[in-house]
């Protein structure tokens, strides 16, 4: 048999390269496990704590959150206007016409009511222009009237301001005062006292 031949594959690597081998695989291997445990605790992190931008918002909202709304007075309802008062006042006319003496009577409370017999004379009781007074009270007001009273031929007429009060469900006069202005031209006078007696004046 002929010798076989072996390829000389060089010298044997020395002690030096072997050791700085086995150091730069030991070197990966330690980065691997590093990369390893790096991307673990990442992860472990994000199960743990949730994300840091949800709490601006929450304080975002909270701050833009407007304040409560102080109570608000209830507003008082306004005023009647004096259709009231007009409508009294062509009530107390219509039931002088028609002779109902007593309820006609009735409607009066001030200090100068007439007497049944001073009613019965009149033949016709006209109320010719009304003009209500700023009205300050819903169970008090005022007006100034135009009244035209006929006593058969005698033809009459009365100018002046009548003032008005709610007594139960009805309406009465309480004063009535010849020397009154007009609405607009008042200085800021009351009503005159009680007692003041109408002013019939007759007509021309």
């Amino acid at each position: 048999m002929s010798r076989m031949r072996f390829v000389d594959e060089g010298p044997p690597p020395t002690i030096g390269k072997v050791v700085l081998t086995r150091l730069f695989d030991l070197l990966l291997l330690c980065g691997y496990v590093a990369c390893l445990l790096l991307t673990y605790s990442f992860f472990a992190s994000l199960n743990h704590h949730p994300p840091e931008s949800k709490k601006p918002a929450v304080a975002a909202r909270t701050k833009s959150a407007p304040p409560p709304s102080p109570a608000l007075t209830p507003t008082p309802p306004p005023l009647p206007t004096s259709q009231d008062l007009i409508e009294a006042m062509h009530r107390y006319a219509n039931l002088i016409n028609d002779k109902k003496y007593t309820e006609a009577l009735a409607m009066r409370a001030d200090n100068s009511i007439p007497v049944v017999d001073t009613l019965k004379s009149v033949t016709h009781f006209e109320v010719v222009s009304v003009k209500p007074y700023p009205r300050v009270k819903r169970d008090q007001g005022s007006i100034y009237v135009e009244l035209k009273v006929e006593r058969g031929k005698n033809i009459k007429t009365w100018k002046g301001r009548v003032d008005w009060e709610q007594r139960g469900e009805r309406w009465v006069t309480t004063n009535w005062d010849g020397a009154a202005l007009t609405p607009g031209a008042e200085t800021g006078a009351g009503p005159a006292p009680a007692g003041t007696q109408p002013v019939v004046e007759e007509n021309d």
